[in-house]
């Protein structure tokens, strides 16, 4: 028989019938044929995932139960979005099964991504009230069971009114923006005060600064008997001790710089 012909009497109803289905092959380009095995392959995992555990009865969510949680984690929420029960259906326990050969495991992993993501922008919090998950699923396409959604909803009352609870946060954040503008303001003003104070500090006129070292050497020499001929005088520990004593830090090094310079403006006989 030529290809196309239809088989003569005598053939089985299932034979003229796989016959036509040939002859129907025979016309679709190399694609097409590719596209018909996936759509076959695809029915007939379907079919097959109706046998695995996620299908089983147990594997079916106690909506009564879940509905009068407070809050789901959002693991728990994408179970309970497939109708099924969070302890039995979740990412650990599906991680057993084959994504190619599952639709259902495709699609709850991909539910699981756009949540993840909805959670990476703050569209959800984690854990989340169960009728803000609810509502988020709705408006994002995701299937939610009717039966479900009603429970929570019952559950939950009068819904929360979010544009006031949006306002009253940005009326505060906005105050709290002022108050902080206006102390970094306050903090800027003080440092241009500082600067400017700063720049009116004139240098000491040398007069000053020789008298002011005359001043210290003296006061070292008759109050401390600090000792001009000691290379290492413990003199200069004890005037630093002191001045720590009332508040004034100045290192020993830096106490010594200054009596030095202060030697040098004695009379040669003391200095020597």
């Amino acid at each position: 028989m030529e290809s196309g012909e239809l088989p003569e009497a005598g053939f089985t109803a299932a034979s003229i019938e796989i016959g036509k289905y040939q002859t129907h092959l025979d016309t679709l380009t190399e694609d097409e044929l590719l596209d018909l095995y996936r759509d076959e392959l695809e029915k007939k995992n379907a079919e097959d995932d109706k046998a695995r555990f996620f299908n089983k009865p147990a594997a079916k969510a106690d909506f009564d139960y879940w509905s009068k949680m407070a809050i789901w984690t959002l693991d728990e929420a994408v179970s309970l979005a497939f109708g099924k029960s969070p302890a039995v259906v979740n990412r650990p326990s599906l991680a057993r099964e084959s994504i190619t050969s599952s639709p259902f495991v495709r699609e709850y992993l991909k539910t699981v991504e756009v949540i993840k993501r909805a959670e990476m922008i703050k569209a959800l919090i984690n854990p989340v009230p169960p009728l803000v998950f609810a509502r988020w699923a709705r408006k994002t396409g995701i299937p939610f069971p009717d039966e479900l959604f009603e429970k929570v909803e019952a559950q939950s009352g009068e819904p929360a009114d979010w544009k006031t609870l949006y306002d009253e946060l940005l009326d505060t954040h906005n105050e709290l923006v002022e108050n902080t503008s206006k102390i970094i303001a306050e903090k800027c003003q003080e440092i241009e005060d500082l600067k400017s104070q700063a720049k009116d500090d004139k240098p000491l006129h040398p007069k000053e600064r020789v008298s002011l070292l005359k001043l210290v050497i003296g006061m070292a020499v008759t109050g401390y008997g600090y000792q001009l001929d000691v290379e290492r005088s413990p003199k200069i520990k004890e005037i630093s001790d002191d001045l720590d004593l009332i508040g004034i830090s100045l290192d020993v090094d830096t106490v010594r710089k200054w009596l030095t310079e202060g030697k040098e403006l004695l009379p040669r006989s003391k200095a020597d």
